[in-house]
């Protein structure tokens, strides 16, 4: 073998370690991963409303962070004819049923915010603390409840209650197998896309 080949070679791997050795890609990981009822797939829309406003919530794009494939979602609020960005975050799948989310890239385990939002594996009466600007108790009340939203019924549903400690809000948060989120809150769904 020439020593340019050899040199090329050793390039090459130096080239592949440095970048953090990416599994795939991020379809791939989300696919292979999928959590049923969290689908995170690129291109999937969730659209909620009440009476006052509406919400659309996007995945966006996927990013490779610390060993790791992540999903960009942006949540958009639209109220009185006006939208604003209420936030935009990082969201993965992590171990027994765990949907995480970080605030943002390139700090993780340093500095960005990580919570676990949802457990779907957990029993009924499991709860933990979410981390946001300000933390939030999370209890999976029910694996089991039965919804009724806009002349759709959603069977199965886990119910989880999210309370602002120390803010004295809370709601309740549905998930539906193959959907994601069908109610939060005031919030209900109306209509979705996924991939």
């Amino acid at each position: 073998m020439s020593k340019s080949v050899v040199l090329t070679l050793i390039i090459t791997c130096g080239i592949v370690v440095a970048s953090g050795c990416r599994r795939g890609t991020g379809d791939e990981f989300f696919a292979q991963n999928q959590n049923p009822y969290f689908p995170i797939r690129k291109g999937n829309v969730w659209k909620y409303s009440n009476q006052v406003d509406s919400i659309v919530v996007r995945v966006l794009d996927y990013a490779y962070d610390d060993g790791r494939w992540f999903a960009q979602l942006e949540r958009v609020v639209e109220k009185h004819g006006q939208q604003f960005v209420q936030w935009k975050a990082y969201w993965t799948y992590g171990d027994s049923g765990k949907v995480e989310v970080f605030d943002n890239l390139g700090v993780i385990g340093r500095k960005g915010l990580r919570s676990v939002y949802y457990y779907t594996a957990a029993d009924s009466g499991t709860s933990w603390d979410m981390n946001s600007s300000i933390i939030y108790r999370v209890v999976m009340l029910s694996r089991h409840e039965i919804l009724a939203i806009r002349g759709n019924r959603y069977a199965d549903c886990l119910e989880y209650y999210i309370e602002g400690m120390g803010a004295g809000e809370g709601g309740y948060d549905y998930l539906a197998r193959g959907i994601g989120l069908v109610k939060m809150g005031r919030y209900e769904i109306y209509d979705y896309k996924i991939n």
